[in-house]
């Protein structure tokens, strides 16, 4: 069940970066907001890298997840269901400039 998710994090400068995503999973949202940062005009040194912490609250418990273990996960198998594989191939092609996080 899709949720709506705000997904934050600070820079190096301290300032606080944050986008909203709907997401599946606390994966699947962590990996929206790369994508959305990436598009924002940000010099390269202030964007997430893979040591960044992000923060992800979820309509309910909030979460923090280090970038290193989203992408860890991506690239990790093609996915243990059907439905996980489908996610992973459009998180890939999101990330890599693909469709505009939804």
């Amino acid at each position: 069940m899709a949720r709506s998710c705000t997904v934050s994090y600070l820079d190096t400068t301290g300032v606080e970066h944050r986008v909203d995503v709907v997401a599946d999973s606390l994966y699947e949202a962590g990996l929206r907001a790369i994508a959305a940062f990436r598009q924002m005009p940000m010099p390269d040194q202030l964007a997430p890298g893979p040591a960044t912490r992000l923060r992800i609250e979820i309509t309910g418990p909030e979460h923090c997840v280090d970038v290193r273990k989203l992408l860890d996960w991506l690239e990790r198998g093609s996915g243990r269901t059907p439905k996980e594989h489908a996610v992973k191939c459009e998180l890939l092609e999101l990330l890599s400039g693909g469709s505009p996080p939804r």
